[in-house]
């Protein structure tokens, strides 16, 4: 059996990077207030400067914000491109993984998240993970990764050196012969050791009309297209055959905007496609432990409430949401990973950080 976590900005949050796009925007905007005012560049930041708020899903506020040629457009994704990317690395150079804690608290969070599940929804997942040891099935924990960050890999290879190089999680069955292992982490959006993908989902989230049907815009800035022109095709690929070979899909620190709407829509199309394929999301700010559990209804009530959400933002329709309730599960995700990679004593020393260490020729 194949188990697929999907691994978003919220990860690193939780770590205590600060890796959310408004982290950056200061010292973008900053590191491009020396360029004329007829620049497409600073242009771009003017519009970023007196909205940070609107700007949180940087992704989509540019679709809605983006004009000019296509080379232009260009311009400005590669010089935010490099310098958010150069900004990521400072804050991996004071990620501390000294923590003794870390490689128990990941494999917990791997292995023993269902177990914070209301009783019900704990129910119909243990049986569904039974059901797979009883068939002496191994089972393979896969990650597919958002993120540009290498914190994931850094704690997966973490956990195997702990474990004498073993990845080994827990082993089950009448002798212990069968395993449940780690698999293999696939980087959706790229990495900082190659390259990273910002961009939106298609050409329609544009609101500029002259923009829609350019293709040349489209190579500069739709995931996809990205990939595609780049040489990476099999990424593509590969994402579809993670989320269709898996019977169990978790999702930690995914917001499911709509810059990537082709990949929910995959994830839509899986649930369809079995009933016995479950998805498990954490989600943020839940405030399930405010529910007096003496009187349950309230608790469950919020908790149906958030699948709706999720199946809404998965692409079903209110109509629908009743059918697929039993596929879908919800996890407050302050009850999992509870170690940080940062502190404050060391994020005081990145204050100075400059995003143009690493730059790219500024257009006139």
């Amino acid at each position: 059996m194949n188990i697929t976590f999907l691994i978003g900005n919220g990860f690193d949050v939780n770590l205590g990077l600060k890796t959310k796009y408004k982290d950056f925007y200061d010292k973008y905007i900053e590191s491009n207030a020396h360029l004329s005012n007829e620049n497409c560049i600073k242009k771009f930041c003017d519009k970023i400067d007196p909205n940070h708020e609107t700007w949180s899903d940087f992704e989509l506020a540019f679709a809605q914000n983006i004009e000019g040629t296509p080379e232009e457009i260009r311009n400005i994704l590669g010089d935010f491109s490099i310098k958010f990317a150069n900004y990521l690395r400072q804050q991996l150079k004071i990620c501390n993984y000294d923590d003794n804690s870390i490689s128990s608290k990941f494999k917990s969070f791997l292995t023993n998240s269902c177990n914070l599940l209301e009783t019900r929804d704990r129910s119909i997942m243990h049986n569904a993970y039974e059901s797979r040891m009883k068939n002496n099935d191994n089972i393979r924990v896969n990650f597919i990764d958002f993120n540009y960050t290498n914190t994931l890999d850094q704690i997966y290879e973490l956990y195997i050196n702990k474990n004498n190089n073993s990845g080994v999680l827990r082993k089950y069955g009448t002798n212990n012969n069968y395993n449940e292992s780690l698999g293999d982490i696939l980087h959706i959006h790229g990495t900082l050791d190659d390259l990273i993908i910002i961009g939106i989902d298609s050409l329609q989230q544009i609101s500029n009309e002259d923009l829609k049907s350019n293709n040349f815009v489209e190579k500069y800035c739709v995931k996809r297209k990205m990939n595609e022109e780049y040489g990476y095709s099999q990424i593509e690929n590969k994402y579809v055959q993670m989320i269709n070979d898996s019977k169990i899909i978790y999702a930690y620190g995914i917001s499911f905007g709509e810059s990537d709407h082709s990949r929910w829509i995959v994830i839509n199309n899986w649930l369809r496609k079995d009933s016995g394929n479950k998805i498990i999301i954490f989600k943020y700010g839940t405030n399930f432990k405010q529910y007096d559990r003496t009187y349950r209804n309230l608790l469950l009530d919020a908790i149906n409430d958030a699948k709706r959400e999720y199946l809404n933002l998965l692409g079903f329709t209110e109509d629908e949401c009743e059918k697929y309730f039993n596929q879908i599960f919800i996890i407050d995700s302050t009850d999992v990973l509870q170690f940080t990679l940062i502190t404050n004593s060391q994020e005081s020393t990145q204050e100075n950080t400059n995003p143009e260490e690493e730059t790219m020729p500024i257009p006139g």
